[in-house]
């Protein structure tokens, strides 16, 4: 039997600019899980909308597993927008992002990731009091001023990469080596 997975991307700092992304990131993490035989059945996160609409003010005070439970899911996969940055230089811009993961069993209420559970084989409180953390970065060269749509492309990106490292957490993959990394 597949477990029902729900993909939850919490960007309540409002860091990514555009609250479009936040289910895009979650629509490309399940994707990647999907693509790669991570995950059983994912409920569509465009069912988060209609939980916002449910819940009014009181949503962004809900527990993540009574969210879960809303939408029948046995596992929530909790991504939290910790922080984004984009520099910029003459010739580069340079986003990079932090984002927090966790994943919450919902029948039995208990976070599975990260653990602090005794018996893990390195329990760390503070990572998982706050969730694993995932930092992305991304460099782009340009010309000139960044304008409104090289900014929106640049977070759409940005976006894509993070679902890719945090989905990179739950199965195995190879990095491939370029050839200046050979000797």
């Amino acid at each position: 039997m597949a477990i029902a997975t729900f993909i939850v991307v919490d960007d309540g700092q409002k860091l990514l600019g555009n609250p479009a992304l936040t289910v895009r990131m979650a629509n490309q993490v399940g994707f990647e899980l999907a693509s790669n035989d991570a995950v059983g059945t994912l409920i569509p996160p465009e069912r988060i909308n209609a939980l916002v609409a449910e819940f009014g003010d009181a949503y962004y005070r809900t527990p993540i597993a009574t969210l879960g439970e809303e939408v029948g899911a046995q596992l929530v996969i909790h991504i939290e927008v910790d922080q984004i940055n984009v520099s910029t230089s003459a010739e580069l811009l340079k986003p990079t992002a932090t984002v927090r993961v966790k994943v919450i069993d919902i029948e039995n209420r208990r976070r599975l990731f990260p653990t602090t559970d005794a018996d893990a084989v390195e329990p760390d409180t503070t990572v998982a009091a706050r969730g694993w953390p995932v930092r992305t970065e991304l460099t782009y060269r340009r010309e000139g001023s960044p304008t409104a749509a090289d900014l929106a492309l640049l977070a759409q990106r940005l976006t894509d990469r993070i679902a890719i490292d945090v989905a990179r957490l739950f199965y195995k993959y190879e990095v491939p080596i370029s050839k200046f990394d050979e000797d």
